[in-house]
């Protein structure tokens, strides 16, 4: 009884806290992160305006696999214009350390461009698919996710990109969607990538599942 009260006490803290560093919705909305399931699948999304935190629950829903909430220790800005300008600014940076370094992802220049993670996994080795979902800002994945790439090993798991974004940029998303995997199978040479999906609602997720093998 007594160990049943602390894990429930430790959830609802964990609940509370939250994933609002980077995002405009409110901790009430914000759902459980957790880092040491039983599952072997990871579910890694950043969201800024709620709507990919709507399809990781909808993957966790039929892959049962364990949710990751991104945050970082920089708070952005919770307005999406000034957000986008933060964003361009951040990739100015990468793209620029990147050239000077002939494109060695792992190089100590590049990696202090990128956004340093607040949260962390306590055992990546468990999980042999992940998930990548993000929103597509100006036909890149915001860098939050290339720093979960390369604060991890990632090589030899499948992991599946899927992006988001207005459904005015469909033809927008679909080639960020292809360019992200491009840049991704750079960063991790030896992970099994799925292709990249890209929604412009939560509809169509089974499908797409099932369309590549997932369930």
């Amino acid at each position: 009884m007594k160990k049943s009260i602390i894990t429930f006490l430790c959830l609802m803290l964990i609940t509370l806290s939250g994933c609002t560093y980077n995002t405009k919705y409110s901790e009430s909305d914000a759902p459980l992160t957790i880092t040491g399931g039983l599952s072997d699948t990871l579910i890694v999304y950043y969201s800024f305006n709620g709507e990919e935190r709507e399809l990781a629950k909808q993957v966790q829903s039929y892959t049962e696999g364990d949710l990751l909430c991104l945050q970082t220790s920089k708070k952005y800005s919770t307005d999406f214009k000034e957000r986008i300008k933060e964003h361009r600014k951040e990739r100015e940076a990468y793209a620029k350390a990147l050239k000077e370094n002939k494109h060695d992802y792992k190089n100590k220049h590049v990696l202090d461009t990128l956004p340093t993670l607040k949260n962390q996994i306590d055992d990546i080795d468990q999980y042999k698919t992940v998930y990548l979902i993000y929103p597509c800002w100006e036909k890149d994945e915001p860098l939050i996710i290339d720093s979960f790439c390369m604060d991890y090993d990632l090589s030899g798991k499948t992991i599946v990109p899927m992006c988001t974004s207005e459904k005015n940029w469909r033809g927008h998303v679909k080639y960020s969607s292809r360019k992200s995997v491009a840049h991704f199978n750079k960063m991790i040479p030896n992970a099994n990538f799925k292709r990249a999906k890209a929604f412009t609602d939560v509809k169509g997720v089974k499908e797409w599942l099932e369309t590549i093998d997932m369930i």
